[in-house]
């Protein structure tokens, strides 16, 4: 097939940024795929991120998306094969050398890839505002690192990646599969479950579940919204927001979908879930505000106005967890 003809579309309200570069592989290969389904199968509908240190706050979410990449991709006809394994992306970015080491090692297998027509997946190295965004790399050019390709907020262009990407996925094969419901569900609970807990991923410094919440509440409390922006903290906040509602929206229609086929006894659970889904949409709504963050983060009291929100989404989410412990077994 042609790489060129492989496109990430935008659209609206759905900012995965690794979900859209999966979706765009599968129908590039002729497969019938919902983005509500593969959010769910990546575990990012539910899942809350937040990194320790001075990483910033406005791409929490894209830290470890990967986490459950290889089970989807089997779910649904992928063949991946990893350039290197998580933990060894970790601290990449700031390893001096890495720059060298990508040209002499990661490189020729980028390249070796797109000559035997396979794309490879690529998180980070995009140029400007999608610098940290996972996309597909889909030729070879003289700009940048000397790679191109595809990803969400390019409108459909290409374009050169200007730094080495932290993380690689060559995709080796793809023979679209379409996994039938419960497959589909089960999967999507059993790593809701996980994320939402406090797992150990390859990245010590990245948490998820409740504790993602208390990191963030903790830089609103202590006034220093986004160390790495400064000043512009409040526009991080707002992207983080963004990003965390626009997943809980994918959450909604997903368990809305599987109520509508579910027996009596089962809808009253997908019904609870897809109402606490939507609590965070609604508890984060002046988060989402640019102009009313711009204000609040300028002072303490207003900090802590945004905090109200920040605690009740991380309420809604404990409601999701119990829902989802209570559901799981109950399925076949």
């Amino acid at each position: 097939m042609d790489l060129h003809s492989l496109l990430v579309r935008d659209v609206e309200d759905r900012i995965g940024s690794l979900t859209l570069a999966l979706e765009a592989l599968l129908r590039w290969a002729g497969g019938n795929v919902r983005y509500r389904d593969l959010n769910a199968a990546l575990a990012l509908s539910l899942r809350t991120t937040a990194v320790r240190g001075r990483a910033c706050l406005g791409w929490w979410s894209t830290h470890g998306s990967d986490t459950f990449l290889n089970e989807t991709a089997r779910l649904y006809g992928l063949r991946l094969r990893a350039v290197h394994p998580p933990q060894a992306a970790v601290g990449l970015s700031e390893h001096p050398p890495f720059a060298q080491h990508f040209d002499a090692s990661y490189a020729p297998l980028v390249r070796r890839a797109l000559e035997h027509g396979q794309p490879v997946i690529a998180w980070r190295g995009w140029p400007d505002a999608r610098a940290w965004l996972w996309g597909l790399i889909t030729h070879t050019c003289d700009e940048g690192v000397g790679f191109g390709g595809t990803t969400m907020w390019s409108h459909g262009k290409r374009v050169a990646l200007v730094s080495p990407p932290v993380q690689l996925y060559v995709v080796e094969e793809i023979v679209p599969r379409e996994p039938a419901g419960d497959e589909l569900l089960s999967t999507a609970l059993r790593g809701f479950q996980h994320i939402m807990g406090h797992p150990d991923g390859a990245d010590a410094d990245v948490v998820t579940g409740s504790e993602a919440y208390d990191l963030w509440l903790e830089r609103l409390e202590l006034g220093e919204i986004c160390p790495s922006c400064g000043d512009r903290g409040g526009r991080c906040h707002v992207q983080h927001a963004r990003f965390l509602s626009s997943h809980r929206a994918s959450s909604v229609r997903f368990f809305q979908h599987f109520r509508d086929g579910a027996d009596a006894a089962m809808q009253p659970l997908f019904d609870a879930l897809a109402a606490n889904c939507k609590g965070p949409i609604d508890a984060l709504a002046t988060s989402r505000d640019p102009q009313a963050v711009d204000t609040l983060v300028r002072t303490p009291e207003g900090r802590r106005a945004l905090s109200i929100g920040v605690r009740a989404a991380q309420t809604f989410d404990a409601a999701v967890s119990d829902a989802i412990d209570r559901i799981a077994p109950a399925l076949p």
